[in-house]
């Protein structure tokens, strides 16, 4: 038997999320791992994989790390500046030597690791983030008249959600020249008072939702999802919103690009004109937004729904 453990991360597809101190994580993880086990499933980069990989050489427990973040990237460009974090990156190292397999969510993500780690390249599988599909499923709304742009952001981290400073002008651009437009952003962290303020202060009026747990209605009334990150080794948002029928404005950045079906299910952009003008044409194009969203929910269907990603799973762990 394998068992899944997470212990400093939020995800669906785990067994165990313990969210109590490090201390008791600590007990409980050990509590968890008897001897019928045969290995250890981390989702994770940091305090779960440093405590999952010292438990699991302990047990003498082949240790499998799914790996959903560019951690390097981060401390290294400040995101994660502290001492604690650049301490787990080093001492981090050493667990990916170790495990028995490595999970990345995208090719890029994998191209990441291997730029650290060439040595590594044959332990390392793609298998994406899986969504549920009977969740995220578009139901009927209300007619409307007004075009409604959506995204769903992480405000914690400056090159997530920067795009929204440098892309300020073509937003101001269409709720000026078109009469029936919202534009809506969803997302909290640390960063959201700042870009906030900094909309009010240009007279900008994009609505800000902050954090709110019922993402499927508000994706539920839009019209197009763009997604502006320069930071995402994946964008598990954008095949949430196609599989809710909306066609995909995103930045050709990172893992994004693997997230859609370039020019059937959205568009990749890369600049601020660039995101202007297919917004423009989507706008334009009431049929073309049909259906690239009809397009976007197969997409996701046949390339990220849990029967699929199980599969992969199943694969990994009965090699």
């Amino acid at each position: 038997m394998v068992t899944k453990i997470a212990l400093d991360e939020t995800e669906t597809c785990v067994d165990y999320i313990f969210s109590s101190t490090l201390l008791m994580k600590g007990i409980k993880l050990c509590s968890r791992l008897k001897k019928e086990y045969s290995g250890v499933i981390i989702d994770g980069h940091r305090v779960g994989l440093v405590i999952a990989d010292l438990y699991s050489s302990i047990k003498d427990l082949d240790l499998f790390i799914r790996l959903r973040g560019d951690i390097w990237h981060e401390v290294n460009n400040g995101a994660l500046s502290s001492w604690y974090n650049k301490y787990l990156v080093k001492i981090g190292d050493s667990s990916f030597i170790r495990a028995k397999s490595i999970i990345s969510v995208s090719n890029y993500l994998k191209e990441r690791i291997i730029s650290r780690y060439p040595f590594l390249e044959q332990k390392i599988t793609i298998v994406p983030p899986a969504i549920d599909v009977n969740f995220f499923i578009k139901e009927k709304k209300k007619k409307s008249n007004t075009i409604r742009l959506i995204t769903v952001t992480n405000f914690n981290h400056w090159k997530k959600i920067s795009p929204l400073i440098e892309h300020i002008d073509q937003f101001e651009t269409l709720l000026k020249s078109i009469e029936n437009i919202s534009i809506d952003i969803i997302g909290g962290g640390k960063h959201l008072e700042k870009v906030v303020n900094y909309y009010i202060e240009r007279g900008v009026n994009v609505n800000f939702h902050g954090y709110v747990q019922n993402v499927k209605d508000y994706l539920n009334t839009a019209d197009i999802y763009f997604h502006l990150s320069k930071l995402d080794t994946f964008g598990k948002s954008v095949i949430e919103a196609q599989s809710m029928q909306l066609p995909a404005v995103i930045s050709n950045s990172c893992g994004l690009p693997e997230t859609i079906h370039d020019k059937k299910t959205g568009f990749l952009v890369n600049n601020p004109e660039e995101f202007l003008n297919k917004v423009y044409y989507l706008i334009e194009n009431k049929k073309l937004r049909h259906e690239m969203g009809y397009d976007a929910r197969q997409h996701v269907l046949d390339n990220f729904s849990p029967w699929i990603i199980g599969k992969k799973f199943s694969e990994i762990l009965e090699e």
